[in-house]
């Protein structure tokens, strides 16, 4: 019984993170939308977009490896602060 549950967890693990990247794949794409139909580009939407590669990077890794380098989180976390400190600068909205 125990060896079941852990391949129900092992498949529902791995089919989200499907789910992670193709969202990711999905968001850039959206982004890239937006920023050819405005045709302005600001260090915040590059920012952006390397979030969305890190976190897919992430989901990549983990997804064949099984494990997860402590520098990817951290990474992200860098990016998304310094995106935050400029858009503050800025006054601007920092959604997503």
């Amino acid at each position: 019984m125990e060896r079941w549950v852990e391949k129900l967890f092992e498949a529902g693990e791995k089919i989200l993170l499907v789910i992670i990247a193709a969202l990711t794949l999905i968001a850039v794409a959206l982004e890239l939308i937006t920023l050819g139909s405005e045709l302005k580009l600001e260090l915040a939407d590059l920012l952006l977009l390397f979030i969305y590669l890190e976190v897919f990077g992430m989901a990549v890794v983990y997804y064949r490896a099984q494990t997860l380098p402590v520098t990817l989180p951290v990474l992200i976390a860098i990016t998304g602060i310094t995106r935050l400190i400029i858009l503050q600068g800025k006054d601007f909205e920092p959604s997503i």
